[in-house]
């Protein structure tokens, strides 16, 4: 009885080496495949984000572009009218609502201040910005107060203040 055994216990062994081959080989058709498919879906995926992305970049940098050209179209302050015969610019307020602290500036009080804002004088860059002529303006029209631009050197101060 135990004489023929050694003929089954190859042939078992041969049966299982085949199914471990088979099932090594249908695991791989269906995993490559699967995995194929996965990576093909997600690659489609990945390249729309990117072509969108791409479309949004190009849509920002036109935005970016226009925006620069209307900003290098722009006077300074739009607000601002161009005054005649050596005049100062005026504001007819406060640019955002907001006036700088004028008496900060030595030779600026309360009461010089207060005549300041109500000739269009609210900010250290408008008075930071006045050429010579703009200054003998100021000099001989504030009342009460000539002299006083040029005497307190207020240009210096604004400019060091409005930074």
């Amino acid at each position: 009885m135990f004489q023929e055994w050694s003929f089954l216990i190859g042939e078992i062994w041969g049966l299982l080496i085949m199914a471990a081959l088979l099932g090594l080989l249908t695991g791989w058709v269906i995993w490559g495949y699967g995995a194929q498919e996965v990576i093909e879906t997600e690659t489609k995926r990945l390249r729309a984000d990117l072509d969108a992305s791409w479309v949004a970049q190009n849509e920002k940098t036109a935005q970016i572009k226009a925006l620069r050209t209307e900003l290098s179209e722009q006077k300074p302050f739009d607000d601002v009218a161009e005054a005649p015969d050596g005049k100062p610019v005026f504001l007819s307020e406060p640019r955002n609502g907001k006036a700088d602290s004028l008496t900060k500036i030595k030779g600026i009080g309360p009461k010089l201040e207060h005549l300041l804002n109500n000739m269009g004088i609210y900010h250290y860059d408008q008075i930071a910005g006045w050429n010579d002529a703009e200054i003998a303006w100021m000099d001989e029209n504030l009342k009460g107060f000539k002299g006083r631009v040029s005497r307190d050197n207020w240009i210096d101060q604004a400019k060091s203040l409005r930074s």
